[in-house]
């Protein structure tokens, strides 16, 4: 897996990239099965996604740990073998992208006649009107 990373992460592309991965999965597999339990494709591969979500979530935690407490410290509970999956997947895909902010997303609402609950809001008919007039209108664009 680690020579084969486009394999590995599921990203054989092009024409032939379904054939070449499914004839990669089934060398895999016979390599596999000579060294233990027979097993067929289809259960290799639940095997390799098993093992590449079960390690993006230690990793996860691990990182939201660190963002957490603000301590740089905190102990890395990885094994060796989920520091090898995320060496070969990428640590991008169980920790994000850092500086990286949603694209699109506004985090204005109130330009775009979405009204937030407040705290100060005492009067609940008048409120409940407001919102009920709000959603008559039409929606701003968001561009």
């Amino acid at each position: 897996m680690v020579s084969h990373s486009a394999f590995a992460t599921g990203k054989l592309i092009g024409p032939q990239g379904a054939v070449n991965a499914t004839q990669q999965w089934t060398e895999l597999t016979q390599q596999l099965n000579e060294l233990g339990p027979g097993k067929s494709t289809e259960q290799w591969k639940k095997v390799w996604r098993d093992l590449k979500r079960n390690t993006r979530g230690r990793a996860a935690a691990i990182n939201a740990a660190h963002r957490q407490t603000g301590n740089p410290n905190v102990e890395d509970k990885l094994s060796d073998l989920d520091k090898k999956v995320i060496a070969v997947i990428g640590r991008d895909s169980s920790t994000g992208i850092p500086d990286l902010s949603a694209i699109g997303l506004c985090t204005d609402l109130s330009s775009h006649g979405v009204i937030t609950p407040s705290a100060s809001t005492s009067n609940r008919s008048s409120s409940s009107s407001q919102v009920a007039a709000t959603n008559l209108a039409a929606p701003k664009p968001l561009f």
